[in-house]
């Protein structure tokens, strides 16, 4: 597992490292979507997540790889969505400010770049909340190893 967090110069270095990988772990905080970037506050954090994923999951390196987005901080977000509006990060969102539409919203931007040949897994989570950590992160397990039971020929 890797995190690849961190300075916009460093991400372009660790990208080629990839190959072959059967499963794209992704992390977003939900949280952000009203932050600036520290680096560059005329820069939206979940805008700028959205571009990163987006890279990421069109890129030839995964290709075949499956893809689980996890929309993190939702107990957060929930608290933050009822004084600021989703529309200051996406000024197209046209829903009402429910953290369901939200939530809806968020998890089809996300999935819009997405490749249709990949699989593809959305899990909003609250990484404080250890159950439903648990249960998200032991469904992500499983679908690991099915997927390296069926590169084998083990599992159809």
């Amino acid at each position: 597992m890797v995190d690849v967090g961190g300075q916009r110069s460093e991400r372009r270095k660790w990208i080629h490292c990839f190959d072959n990988v059967n499963m794209v772990l992704f992390v977003v905080a939900m949280s952000e979507f009203d932050q600036g970037d520290p680096e560059d506050e005329t820069q939206n954090r979940m805008i700028q997540s959205q571009q990163i994923f987006k890279t990421i999951v069109q890129s030839d390196y995964f290709k075949n790889a499956s893809v689980v987005l996890f929309l993190n901080k939702f107990d957060i977000f929930q608290e933050k969505i009822k004084y600021t509006s989703l529309k200051k990060c996406w000024p197209e969102y046209n829903g009402d400010d429910s953290v369901e539409d939200c939530t809806k919203f968020l998890q089809k931007q996300f999935q819009r770049c997405v490749p249709n040949r990949q699989k593809y897994f959305a899990f909003v989570t609250t990484a404080t909340d250890t159950n439903n950590i648990d249960l998200v992160f032991g469904s992500a397990v499983a679908h690991i190893v099915n997927q390296n039971l069926k590169a084998t020929g083990l599992h159809e």
